[in-house]
């Protein structure tokens, strides 16, 4: 209902958790591009949840990176073989990994960032989980990084920022407003788009204090999260897909 895709070489990732864990009916699959062919068909162990996979290369393998209820979980891009997976998040999830600092990031929503190393094999719930950052969590929007922090937006607009090497928190910030888009980061700005359509730029400074650029209202309800490519934003309103530009 909410997962998106993504795209690796000429294959569509399409993460389909649906069910109970033991129903058996949640997959993740990999459709050819060109022909629609399904080229793997995984059924997994997991519950229904609605977050979306990413595609990462991690240790020269590039790994499909899987939220879901109760495992995180890597596949190799490739073969789909199982790489490893850890038992650390659960519930309604809808917020998507994300890899940076040398870490694997799952969100448990109002509750936890756990950050996973992900050079194991098998099961590393026991082995591989740096540490876990217990004071909130979004329960809809994904987090972005830096490589060097995290900025997880929650639906009220409180921005927390989280070190990436030990979960240590930095200041919270307010962006006075419902979101439902995840926060996007393009160089070293953050675009943080409300439901109400106002886009407001901003700049993490040193000690993860936040600095306002600017706030740019389009005047639509908006919900889904922008996207950038060649010097060009693309928003999806309820009414109209942006195309904005110099």
């Amino acid at each position: 209902y909410a997962s998106s895709l993504d795209v690796y070489r000429n294959r569509v990732i399409v993460q389909f958790d649906q069910g109970g864990d033991d129903d058996e009916l949640s997959r993740l699959l990999a459709i050819d591009g060109a022909t629609g062919k399904i080229i793997h068909d995984k059924v997994r162990p997991v519950a229904n949840v609605w977050t979306s996979p990413i595609v990462t290369r991690i240790n020269d393998m590039d790994q499909v990176i899987v939220v879901s209820d109760p495992w995180t979980m890597a596949y190799d891009a490739n073969s789909f073989e199982e790489l490893w997976r850890a038992e650390c998040v659960g519930g309604d999830l809808a917020p998507s990994p994300i890899y940076a600092g040398g870490f694997v990031y799952a969100i448990e929503p109002y509750s936890q960032l756990v950050a996973i190393k992900p050079d194991g094999r098998g099961n590393v719930t026991d082995t591989h989980i740096a540490w876990a950052w217990e004071e909130a969590g979004p329960d809809i929007t994904s987090p972005v990084s830096n490589g060097e922090w995290i900025c997880l937006l929650d639906t009220g607009g409180e921005a927390f920022f989280v070190n990436t090497k030990d979960g240590a928190s930095g200041p919270i910030h307010d962006f006075n407003g419902m979101f439902q888009a995840s926060p996007s980061l393009v160089g070293d700005v953050l675009y943080v788009l409300d439901e109400d359509g106002v886009m407001t730029l901003a700049r993490v400074k040193e000690a993860m204090a936040v600095e306002v650029l600017g706030t740019n209202p389009l005047g639509e309800k908006c919900l889904a999260t922008p996207a950038f490519s060649e010097g060009r934003i693309y928003i999806r309103s309820l009414e109209h897909l942006w195309c904005i530009g110099e």
